[in-house]
């Protein structure tokens, strides 16, 4: 039988337990109030950390001690008028801090007052932090880009400085060398960024920066958004040095782009091997660096950028060429760049843009270019025109005679072109001697072209050879390129106005031609239609005459 010690001992323990209990379920409770919901929201604590589902919204209330400053880290939110969650208090938005690297939304509370606090949905899951502040804190720098005291890049020409909250700046000035300027400040929140590139490319190329000297930024007036009269450290003032480095390199001329001395403002969906409109180059003030890791890129774009359809956006990376090593190259040529080669949309692009990029010293640093935000590289936009050829032609043997014969010394061309002219390097003759396949060309050399506007006539000389009667001839240009780029492998008709067929009535190679030194005498010359051209002359009257075949006191001779 237990004594009465030891059972009044038990009742002690049981309520000794009892309590621990009790004092663990209400400090797990006071931990955990609530499960973000509508029907429990959290009630939030200054400090504590929360969770924000995906795809899920979460609500919670907060009774200010005291007034001040309510906020949360990381995820916005909106202040509901009731415990219902039903209807938003318009009259309160929290406020972002600007800082989009450590982001917190807050709002003003009064003492005693209980606020309804959620967003009904969070896409990302994520954790977030309720802070309270009795006082307002002041506006601090959080970082500034690039490290103060380090060489400043002036072809980059940004800098950067990351407050607290949101911040308002009301000037800036850049002392540079024995120079000062106001320059433009940029707020985006709790950032504020000057860009002083060209400001600074100026100073360089006037002289009064050169490297080794300081860079100072003086901003003033800076403050929080909300409270302009809360000046940064009671001054308003933020003062930041760095050190200039050597004067960036430079783009000092070009050719062939709208900007050259002689513009070019179209790009043509073809350039002819010729075209030497169609070579652009760019010349720098120094060395251009062309190692491996820096080698300079060009693109051709055309079409919608912002597209993510297939067929939308074209982009065509291009060769780049070192003419010495301050020049670069970039040649259009060679290319067929029609709009359906391009794009798969009906309605043309009326732009075509070059960017060349990539461009660094010998040293490693980038190039100056003056447009906003572009570091050694080049942007510059063509009129696109879709090349069109139209071509007559109308081929005719010499003496206006029906068929290649004996006679025949030439054939002729008459072209009249739209545009630009076609390009070709001399003629082929395909026949039939002996009963054999045969072909020969003439060079370009041998031809004349006599041009008149649009028009040009081809003068091809007949070869000295036998054909068989009954045949047929054909006479081609050979290598022709047309300025619209278009070739047999894309119509198999793109030459056939460049290549004629005659009849053959016969014709026999001359035995042994002879030569203007066969002649030591007077001479008589007759055409090969019988025409006498020249009587009783001396031999070096045969200078005058035509290329052609001529009967020289009645020998025949090839004048070529």
């Amino acid at each position: 039988m237990q004594s009465d010690y030891t059972i009044m001992k038990m009742k002690h323990s049981f309520h000794f337990l009892s309590l621990v209990v009790l004092f663990v379920l209400v400090a797990l409770s006071s931990r955990a109030e609530g499960t973000g919901t509508k029907a429990d929201p959290y009630v939030f604590e200054n400090g504590a950390t929360y969770n924000a589902p995906a795809n899920k919204g979460f609500y919670g209330k907060f009774t200010a001690p005291s007034d001040g400053i309510f906020a949360l880290s990381n995820v916005n939110y909106a202040l509901y008028t009731d415990e219902t969650f039903d209807t938003i208090d318009e009259t309160v938005i929290p406020d972002f801090n600007g800082n989009y690297e450590n982001k917190q939304w807050s709002f003003a509370c009064r003492a005693g007052q209980t606020y309804y606090i959620g967003n009904n949905f969070v896409m990302d899951a994520t954790t977030f932090t309720v802070s309270f502040n009795e006082q307002v804190i002041p506006v601090e720098i959080v970082s500034i880009t690039p490290q103060p005291g380090s060489t400043f890049d002036a072809a980059r020409g940004i800098l950067t400085l990351l407050f607290s909250e949101n911040v308002y700046v009301s000037s800036c000035t850049v002392t540079a060398g024995t120079a000062s300027a106001g320059v433009a400040v940029n707020i985006s929140g709790a950032y504020a960024t000057v860009d002083v590139k060209n400001t600074l490319n100026t100073f360089y190329e006037n002289g009064t920066l050169k490297e080794g000297d300081n860079i100072t930024f003086l901003f003033t007036g800076v403050a929080p958004l909300a409270d302009k009269t809360n000046l940064y450290n009671g001054t308003g003032e933020v003062t930041v040095t760095f050190k200039a480095g050597a004067k960036p390199l430079r783009l000092v001329s070009t050719t062939n782009l709208s900007v050259s001395d002689k513009p070019v403002s179209k790009f043509y969906s073809y350039y002819m091997s010729n075209d030497e409109t169609a070579v652009v180059t760019l010349t720098f003030s120094d060395d251009v660096n062309f190692t491996p890791d820096y080698c300079p890129q060009a693109t051709l774009s055309y079409g919608s950028m912002e597209s993510v359809a297939d067929g939308e956006y074209y982009a065509e990376p291009l060769e780049v060429v070192a003419l010495d090593s301050k020049t670069i190259q970039i040649d259009f040529r060679g290319k067929l760049r029609r709009h359906q080669d391009m794009l798969t949309t009906e309605v043309p692009d009326s732009v075509m843009l070059l960017t060349i990029n990539h461009i660094y010293d010998k040293a490693g640093n980038p190039a100056y270019s003056a447009g906003l935000g572009t570091v050694g590289s080049y942007f510059f936009d063509f009129e696109y025109v879709q090349t069109s050829y139209i071509v007559d032609t109308d081929w005719e043997l010499s003496g206006s005679a029906a068929a290649i014969g004996q006679n025949t010394t030439a054939v002729s061309l008459w072209i009249n072109e739209e545009g630009k002219k076609m390009n070709f390097d001399g003629a082929r003759f395909e026949y039939v001697s002996g009963g054999e396949a045969k072909e020969i060309d003439v060079p370009m050399s041998n031809i004349t072209v006599v041009a008149d506007g649009t028009e040009r006539t081809i003068d091809i000389p007949m070869p000295d050879i036998a054909i068989d009667e009954s045949t047929t001839v054909t006479v081609s240009l050979t290598n022709v390129e047309r300025p619209d780029g278009i070739t047999t492998d894309i119509d198999e008709n793109a030459m056939q106005k460049f290549t004629a067929t005659f009849p053959s009535a016969g014709r026999t190679a001359i035995d042994g031609p002879v030569t203007a030194a066969t002649f030591a005498e007077k001479i008589t010359v007759y055409s090969i239609s019988g025409t006498c051209l020249l009587r009783n002359a001396e031999v070096s009257s045969l200078a005058s005459l035509g290329r052609g075949l001529y009967i020289v006191n009645g020998k025949k001779l090839i004048i070529r």
